[in-house]
């Protein structure tokens, strides 16, 4: 099937997070459904180097390189590459490359939409430039979730025109359990009649790894046999850090600590409950939609994106960010009703197939596509906007 549109994807983004994972994830579905996309960055970067584990054409850019002898170059090797792989629209997912798309467009005469998706929970800054930059040379601006919508329109001062609520979506084929809780068990050394609670993330304090730990312990007290899982790359805090932790909670028996692992489905599987502690970032909150495609009930912080995913008393549970007691008592109701946590599994991932699938991201995103190629004005308020998903109330 010949390609309908020629797309670059600027992911140019240096280490692997959730602007990264939904870029990629982007890239891949418009790449299903026939697109020819290029996915730009640097070429040793993790979202490139995913990018072609997935079969996906990419371009070494290395765009902000200092000095203006070198800038220069950068642009031009950008505008080099629109030319030559007639590229008919921009998407940039990082400020970077968001700055050189809307200079390359502009020295192409405007011809070549900007699309900017902006994926982190810092607003904009408000400087005269970044303004002029949002509001006048971008064509549309894309947001993952409802709740960076008003502070993006605060600090740039009005609305900008074409903005859009595209949520990430999950590769639902994959996320799928294709092991039983047993068998899953068995693979972490852990008993098979033991309640499991597990956690994915980066080590970082706002992760809530502090929070959940002394959940853990309050539980503990009450259920002697509940376990668990800690998974997640080293940042600003150790395996050692939260080791430690565990054993001044008493808890460090409870604890299996893995660190970074290249596949977190096959430990997922093992999981009764999974939690969302975080206490702040949360922009997108990819791992959610993970967890409830596997099936799994979540229990999430009420904070950021995570609303718009879980909804409270379906899907999961919501519980105060921060709240140690609140996060405990909520581990133990599901742990301890067991038929409860696994129908709100199952609802979590028919929540995930009727919303938020890489099918669903790929349409809404043709959407917007499809009004800037074909020339129809997308700003005005009376048109119609692609399904938006608001929080659970």
């Amino acid at each position: 099937m010949e390609a309908r549109w020629h797309i670059l994807q600027l992911i140019d983004v240096r280490w692997w997070n959730a602007c990264a994972d939904y870029g990629v994830s982007l890239a891949l579905a418009l790449h299903r459904r026939g697109h020819r996309i290029l996915v730009a960055g640097q070429s040793e970067s993790p979202p490139l180097m995913r990018a072609r584990q997935l079969g996906l054409e990419v371009r070494d850019l290395r765009l902000g390189r200092s000095g203006p002898a070198r800038w220069a170059a950068d642009l031009d090797d950008l505008v080099e590459v629109i030319r030559r792989e007639k590229i008919q629209l921009l998407n940039a997912h990082r400020a970077e490359g968001h700055l050189y798309a809307s200079l390359a467009s502009l020295r192409l005469g405007r011809g070549i939409p900007v699309v900017r998706t902006r994926g982190d929970i810092r607003p904009p800054k408000s400087h005269l430039l970044n303004r002029w930059l949002h509001l006048d040379l971008t064509d549309a601006l894309v947001l993952p979730s409802k709740v960076l919508e008003e502070p993006v329109i605060e600090r740039l001062g009005r609305r900008p025109k074409r903005l859009r609520i595209v949520p990430p979506g999950v590769d639902a084929d994959r996320y799928i359990s294709r092991s039983s809780p047993r068998e899953a068990r068995a693979r972490l050394g852990w008993p098979a009649e033991e309640p499991l609670v597990g956690v994915v993330g980066r080590l970082s304090p706002v992760k809530g790894w502090k929070v959940f730990l002394q959940a853990a312990a309050r539980v503990v007290r009450s259920m002697p046999d509940a376990g668990f899982v800690l998974v997640g790359g080293e940042a600003q805090l150790t395996q050692a850090d939260l080791l430690k932790m565990a054993r001044r909670l008493g808890i460090a028996d409870r604890i299996r600590c893995l660190g970074r692992v290249e596949e977190t489905i096959p430990y997922v599987e093992a999981f009764d409950v999974a939690v969302v502690p975080s206490v702040g970032s949360e922009a997108i909150c990819r791992v959610a939609l993970e967890h409830m495609a596997l099936s799994r009930p979540v229990i999430g912080s009420r904070i950021n994106a995570i609303p718009e995913a879980v909804r409270h008393g379906r899907t999961g549970l919501l519980v105060p960010p921060g709240d140690v007691r609140v996060l405990a008592e909520a581990i133990e109701s599901l742990l301890k009703d067991p038929r409860k946590a696994q129908a709100m599994g199952r609802a979590g991932r028919r929540r995930v197939e009727r919303l938020f699938t890489l099918d669903h991201l790929a349409r809404r995103t043709e959407d917007l596509y499809g009004r800037l190629l074909s020339g129809r004005d997308g700003g005005s308020s009376g048109e119609r906007k692609p399904e938006t998903i608001g929080p659970s109330r």
